[in-house]
């Protein structure tokens, strides 16, 4: 049987032979077949043409494999913020470290490689306490964090505490399902604006049960907070304890300090909307 042909390079229009039977590319006059020592025919090489081919089609199942990831990560992100609607979720594709305007900050750089190691994260199971006042970026931070876990391979959701501890010991069947999937299931979830949930013998009971769930997923969490470490360290009562002792045990806590964020962002804005209205006055004078 003669398997030659499977070796050999396919000749095309154009296309000459050596007078050793080398096969020489009618374009780029380099040869599409080489003797190798021990084989009785020419074998097939690449010639200039069809190493330039080779890069091109790579050069486009490499851009091609970006769009994908592009796809992919804005369609977990989208997943994973579902919860604050369409405009929340718009507004969380912009929360990532390339957005962070302190990114030298203590705060932002712990994040930053909180959310780069997160392989061994997973596998120690550290979660996270962002605690800080009001406007600090708390919540920004947490998001940039699970933007960049997302585009890792994980999979990550961001919830509402309060919202999320009322499904969970909801009447509905459906409702607490939905709850305990979106505890159990992902690799990292965000429980923001702990203690801001108004106190009463039901919520304290419905956010244990979410915190105490993911505690015995041993997966990380990771929680934003206005509460300082003395309330950690000096629980109310037995109820707040059971609440407390848990997430001390699942976390290392982060300080977020610095200019509140939503007031910077309202200064940007006024003076972009000085430069704008200042530009529709120059108009105005010149007509």
């Amino acid at each position: 049987m003669d398997i030659s042909g499977f070796f050999r390079a396919k000749e095309k229009e154009g296309d000459l032979r050596s007078e050793e039977g080398i096969l020489i590319c009618g374009v780029c006059g380099e040869p599409k077949e080489r003797r190798i020592d021990g084989v009785d025919f020419p074998v097939v090489t690449l010639c200039e043409c069809d190493r330039r081919a080779l890069e091109e089609r790579g050069a486009a199942d490499r851009e091609q494999e970006k769009i994908q990831e592009r796809i992919r990560v804005k369609e977990a992100v989208g997943r994973c913020f579902c919860e604050l609607g369409p405009d929340g979720v718009r507004k969380a594709e912009n929360m990532t470290f390339k957005k962070d305007r302190w990114p030298d900050s203590r705060q932002s750089v712990y994040c930053r490689r909180y959310a780069d190691g997160f392989g061994d994260v997973l596998r120690e199971n550290v979660g996270l306490v962002l605690y800080g006042p009001v406007g600090s970026g708390k919540t920004f931070l947490a998001s940039c964090v699970c933007s960049r876990v997302i585009e890792k391979g994980y999979t990550a959701r961001f919830l509402n505490l309060g919202a999320l501890a009322q499904k969970s010991v909801s009447i509905k069947e459906t409702e607490r399902e939905e709850a305990r999937e979106a505890i159990m299931t992902p690799d990292l979830i965000v429980l923001d604006d702990l203690g801001v949930e108004r106190r009463s013998e039901y919520m304290d009971e419905a956010v244990y049960t979410v915190v105490n769930a993911r505690y015995m997923a041993n997966k990380p969490a990771i929680f934003t907070t206005n509460l300082r470490t003395s309330d950690f360290e000096n629980p109310k009562d037995e109820r707040q304890k059971r609440i407390y002792s848990r997430i001390v045990g699942m976390c290392d806590f982060v300080p977020v300090n610095g200019p509140d964020r939503r007031i910077g962002e309202h200064n940007i804005k006024k003076n972009r909307i000085g430069k704008i209205l200042k530009g529709a006055e120059q108009n105005s004078t010149t007509e």
